[in-house]
């Protein structure tokens, strides 16, 4: 018997993009700004680690 594909995965991705796209709309300038630094901030240790489990 085929397995049907579970589409609450993509419906919740597509409400949480939503979201994200409606909240960033009402930031302003400043809080864009510090946005940015946290997700900036957040890639760089992401990419560390990835480094590291690249080296294993």
């Amino acid at each position: 018997m085929a397995k049907i594909p579970d589409k609450s995965k993509d419906i919740n991705i597509e409400l949480s993009a939503q979201l994200t796209t409606e909240e960033d709309n009402s930031l302003n300038e400043a809080q864009l700004k510090e946005k940015i630094k946290k997700l900036e901030e957040n890639n760089y240790w992401l990419q560390l680690e990835n480094d590291a489990i690249k080296k294993r």
